[in-house]
């Protein structure tokens, strides 16, 4: 019969003894999802360095409400619910601001924008778009269109259902689309 190692724990297995205070156990979390934490707070912020902050924020609460861990649900749903209200918290009381790359022209076919347009006016009008979007909104627009996450991962985040990202999704193109359109003519 083969020996069951630390290699074999699962994410949830391991978060349990985290729970009843065997910290030691964080270390196999941390080595599994730090990059990805990372990554996903770069996404966001486009900061090497305060990415990598609030990562180490995140495992400082698992830490802390370790003990409100369920078991019954998956362990990468509890935690990048963890890292979505760090990120919250960070944003709170700043307006946030949406990365400048060339990514935000890749929603312009969404919008319905005319051709008379060039490139540099559409990308100007777009940003002061999406400056009108409320921070939750922004927030899914980073997710979805920046960072690439199908509406399940953004569901996982923001722990709702995978419809009422869709429906989310849709009011915030409308949105932005009828901002689009004022910019357009003013």
């Amino acid at each position: 019969m083969k020996k069951r190692t630390e290699v074999d724990l699962t994410d949830e297995t391991l978060m349990m003894a985290v729970k009843i205070g065997r910290i030691e156990y964080l270390e196999l979390i941390f080595e599994k999802y730090n990059r990805k934490l990372v990554n996903f707070f770069y996404g966001n912020c486009k900061d090497h360095a305060l990415s990598k902050d609030l990562a180490q924020n995140v495992f400082e609460r698992i830490i802390i409400y370790r003990s409100r861990y369920n078991e019954k649900f998956p362990f990468e749903s509890w935690l990048f619910r963890i890292a979505w209200n760090e990120l919250n918290d960070y944003y709170r009381g700043k307006r946030l601001s949406l990365p400048g790359n060339e990514k935000v022209l890749e929603m312009l076919p969404h919008l319905e924008v005319g051709k008379e347009d060039t490139t540099e006016e559409q990308k100007i009008r777009l940003k002061k778009s999406l400056d009108q979007l409320s921070d939750n909104q922004k927030q899914l627009i980073i997710l979805t269109q920046y960072n690439g996450h199908n509406y399940a991962e953004v569901a996982m985040i923001m722990n709702c259902s995978e419809s009422a990202i869709k429906v989310r999704m849709h009011r915030t193109m409308k949105a932005l689309k009828a901002e689009y359109r004022k910019c357009m003519v003013a």
